[in-house]
């Protein structure tokens, strides 16, 4: 009787299937300021310092506890977690203190683009 080959494994790499594409990319600061620059033909300079400036504006709002809604894209929001217990590998339960976290709910449009 002979027995049928191993089939050889799948190598990750990355979290991804070795010589596949990535399916996702991730997308900074750097990169949105130049296509928005490219595309307004502001200088990069101007147009970083305006999205930093927003940023640091809808970060502002949200820690004074305030709901910032942006048209189109989504409404950012404060939340309070409570108290809970969690499972820590190795370690058995820990207690997880109540704090304070971002909500994010996006806009029908934004939901629509991504169908």
């Amino acid at each position: 009787m002979k027995l049928a080959a191993r089939p050889e494994p799948i190598r990750r790499v990355m979290g991804r299937e070795e010589g596949k594409p990535s399916r996702r990319a991730i997308v900074g600061l750097r990169s949105v300021t130049e296509k928005v620059a490219k595309k307004t033909r502001y200088a990069k300079k101007d147009v970083g310092d305006v999205i930093r400036a927003a940023l640091e504006q809808i970060a502002a709002e949200i820690a004074r506890g305030n709901t910032v809604r942006l048209p189109g894209i989504g409404t950012f929001s404060l939340s309070e977690r409570s108290e809970r217990m969690a499972n820590a590998f190795g370690s058995g339960l820990v207690l997880v203190p109540a704090h304070k976290t971002v909500r994010f709910k996006a806009a029908r449009p934004l939901k629509n683009a991504l169908k």
